[in-house]
């Protein structure tokens, strides 16, 4: 939030100095981003008086100024605005001046004609969008006075951050209220206004529980002139627009006092009357920032009659909206439900400052007075005459009472702080505190603190007060002896990363969670899916991810849009799933080409045994032995049915690896294919690493080379499966060299050759032995897989 140092000292008493300041409100929790000294940027800008004006000699539209700077001689100035004229007071930049876009002033020859100074535009010095002629000054002030201070721009513009949980601090009231319980000044009361007379011409009507009260005020006659000059500039100090007077009250009043408020052209509405219900399943209109949006029956809507007028707490319409030919209007101030703003604003993806305050809480006794207020003004700069105002609902009754043991200052908030000075800084703070009795606190909180529940933020209000530094620093005491890690999962995060990257993966970190429909393809049971209450989008961030492959594809498709080619994605994180939990899990996902081109290789298309390979070298860094698990072709839904696989050891499964299912790559709109794996770590961390440093064979190790016809129907796993058993301690290795199929073989026939290897830690293996091993191996094909031996 901005605002300006003679904005906040209309509501606090102080005279501190800029940097004071700005130090009290990042104590209090409100962190200054930004300091902009308006005086600076306008620095020797001056007051000048225009002496004379003629013609310049060589040009038509160009003048030859003499003008009073408060200097021993007039300076010469070519000016070519239409309305320089003598007896004109003006801004001038005088030598050395940088004016806004980083423009500088320096003495130079236009047309041959020497000019030493520019006198300037509102727009040259950013103080307004008039371009056509320069500024011409109400004032009487000396020639050479310093422009800024003559002219009241020597103001300082503040920039704080506001957490979400104050949003009564959005407004220079709330920031007042909190410097004067610091002790930066005394809060200044407010002028209150006469109360508005009831008027029955105006119909104002409640049909939803989310707003408990509704009022607004009817005036007439109005004239909806361009807001006052001081208003304009607070307003753009805070980042708004003028756009005329009576919409720049209802801004002005949201950033002073924090009540949002709209204004309605009664020339364009069907009869004095405004509802507030939840809207009509479709209703739709087009908004102020003329977008049309379409509601449904969980929003706000304020209707005319039948028709939709504005979105309840966010954003009003088009066809009411109030211009320069408005004379007659409806002045609404409401409180409406946070939540629910919330919902419809995230859902609609509409910001505007009413959605900002009304989703972080607005006291709802404000708003007839605010209603009142803001009326008062309009009249005050536009004319007119208030008919009445009209109320419907009340704030809510009840009183928010919270049990406070001061004692809990130094266990829980750690600093001590005595009962008395506890009672003395939440009644600055507006609080109503009763003593019960010793250390015993009754707390009321004030209405406009609409995020007030536990003890804890009691304190949390206290601590902002005294200061946050004045917290004493205690080092927490370390275990007398060792402890064993208690997070073994982070061993196998580390050494997943290191090996990922050792592949040639580049690590990515994707969202947590994604949208529903994406999340429905990557699981089995749409049941157990994990949905988020609290979204920060409905559409498109709604469900918890149950893979880590959507965010590697939503990665995949951002690259390919900026003209990669050949990708390798990975990323280890959690899944989730409400049967099972929280599940780690690390994920690689390869595109295009498995290496790049070079000179001696040519580049080849990544394919389903490249991921299966670095699957397969990822388990073996988590020591799992990946070549003794049996793979079947059950793979997720989400792979190509044909082109895909899992890994397994009995019924648990340790990884899957395929191509991706052309479907789910059309709705991530990517053409091509892609291939992914994933490890599930969880599974691999129920048997632990082992340390230690790697210990080779000294013997020597045999291989036996073996072919066999076997049935085309037969799987190469089944045939490694059977080798693998033979002997699980001597063989090491079993590799597939040869695959032919031809019309030399019978008919449904298939020839594979592999390529076992046998080595011990102990000793050199005899060839009976070799021999039995091999013999064991080969009976298991021929009595299980049907298989005949090739000689």
């Amino acid at each position: 939030m901005k605002f300006t140092y003679s904005w906040l000292k209309e509501l606090l008493d102080t005279d501190v100095s800029i940097e004071k300041l700005c130090e009290d409100l990042t104590q209090l929790g409100h962190e200054v981003e930004g300091v902009e000294d308006h005086a600076e940027s306008l620095k020797k800008v001056v007051i000048g008086h225009v002496l004379e004006r003629t013609q310049h000699p060589d040009a038509d539209k160009l003048g030859v100024c003499k003008v009073d700077v408060g200097e021993e001689t007039p300076r010469q100035i070519v000016c070519g605005a239409p309305n320089v004229r003598e007896g004109l007071t003006v801004a001038v930049a005088l030598d050395g001046a940088v004016l806004p876009g980083d423009f500088k002033i320096k003495p130079t020859k236009i047309r041959g004609v020497e000019s030493n100074g520019m006198i300037c535009s509102a727009r040259e010095l950013e103080l307004g969008e008039d371009h056509d002629g320069i500024m011409e000054l109400d004032c009487n002030a000396k020639p050479g006075s310093d422009f800024a201070g003559a002219m009241g721009y020597d103001d300082t513009t503040i920039e704080v951050a506001i957490t979400p949980n104050r949003g009564d601090a959005l407004s220079v009231l709330g920031l007042a209220r909190d410097l004067a319980a610091l002790g930066t000044g005394t809060l200044k009361g407010i002028q209150l206004p006469d109360r508005l007379p009831e008027t029955e011409e105006l119909k104002i009507s409640l049909e939803t529980e989310y707003c408990p009260v509704f009022s607004a005020s009817h005036i007439e006659g109005l004239k909806n002139t361009p807001s006052p000059d001081w208003m304009q500039q607070r307003l753009k100090a805070a980042g708004q627009r003028p756009i005329n007077a009576v919409v720049d009250v209802t801004n002005y009043i949201a950033f002073t006092y924090g009540q949002p408020l709209h204004a309605y052209d009664i020339s364009k509405l069907k009869g004095l009357s405004l509802t507030a219900r939840m809207a009509t399943e479709g209703d739709s209109f087009e908004a102020l920032d003329e977008k049309t949006y379409k509601l449904n029956n969980t929003d706000i809507g304020i209707y005319n009659g039948d028709r939709l007028v504005g979105i309840g707490g966010i954003m009003g319409g088009e066809n009411t909206a109030v211009d320069e030919n408005t004379t007659d209007i409806i002045l609404e101030a409401a409180n409406f439900d946070k939540d629910m703003i919330a919902s419809t604003g995230q859902r609609l993806m509409i910001l505007s400052e009413a959605r900002h305050r009304f989703e972080r809480g607005v006291d709802a006794h404000g708003a007839g007075f605010y209603n009142a207020l803001a009326a008062k003004l309009v009249t005050d700069i536009c004319g007119g005459n208030i008919k009445g105002q009209a109320v419907s609902g009340a704030a809510p009754a009840e009183e928010r009472k919270i049990t406070f043991n001061t004692t809990r200052m130094e266990s829980f908030g750690g600093l001590a702080v005595n009962t008395e000075e506890c009672e003395s800084i939440l009644t600055k703070l507006g609080f109503d505190v009763t003593h019960i009795e010793t250390n015993i606190l009754e707390v009321t909180p004030p209405t406009f603190r609409t995020m007030m529940d536990t003890d804890a933020d009691l304190i949390e209000e206290i601590l902002r007060v005294k200061g946050y530094d004045e917290i004493p620093t205690i080092l927490p005491e370390l275990p007398k002896e060792k402890t064993k890690a208690s997070a073994p999962m982070l061993s196998y995060e580390r050494h997943m990363r290191r090996k990922l990257a050792s592949l040639g993966y580049t690590e990515a970190l994707t969202y947590s969670f994604i949208s529903r429909s994406h999340a429905e393809d990557f699981t089995s049971t749409p049941d157990t899916l994990v949905e988020l209450e609290n979204p920060i989008d409905q559409v498109t961030m709604s469900t918890m991810r149950p893979s880590l492959v959507p965010g590697l594809l939503a990665a995949l498709k951002a690259g390919i849009s900026r003209g990669e080619q050949h990708v390798k994605l990975a990323e280890v994180g959690k899944t989730y799933d409400i049967k099972t939990g929280e599940t780690w899990v690390a994920t690689g996902l390869m595109y295009g080409a498995g290496h790049d081109a070079h000179w001696h290789n040519t580049s080849t298309p990544a394919d389903i045994y490249d991921v299966k390979a670095d699957a397969l070298a990822c388990l073996d860094a988590m020591q799992v032995r990946g070549d003794r698990m049996q793979i079947s072709r059950d793979a997720h839904k989400s792979y190509h049915p044909g082109r895909s696989g899992s890994m397994r050891l009995g019924k648990n499964a340790y990884a899957t690896f395929g191509e991706v299912h052309p479907t789910i790559l059309k709705s991530f709109g990517i053409k091509g294919r892609v291939f992914v794996f994933e490890i599930n770590l969880s599974a691999c961390a129920k048997t632990p690493m082992k340390g230690g440093a790697y210990a080779p064979s000294n013997f020597q190790a045999s291989s036996r080379d073996f072919a066999f016809v076997l049935d085309q129907g037969i799987d190469a796993e089944q045939l490694l499966r059977a080798f693998n058993g033979a002997d699980k301690t001597l063989v090491k290795s079993v590799n597939i060299f040869d695959v032919y199929e031809g019309d030399k073989l019978p008919e449904g026939k298939k020839s594979v050759a592999l390529r076992i290897t046998l080595q011990a830690q102990d000793k050199t293996l005899t060839d009976d032995e070799i021999n039995t091993i091999c013999g064991k191996a080969v009976k298991t094909v021929e009595t299980k897989l049907g298989g005949e031996l090739r000689t």
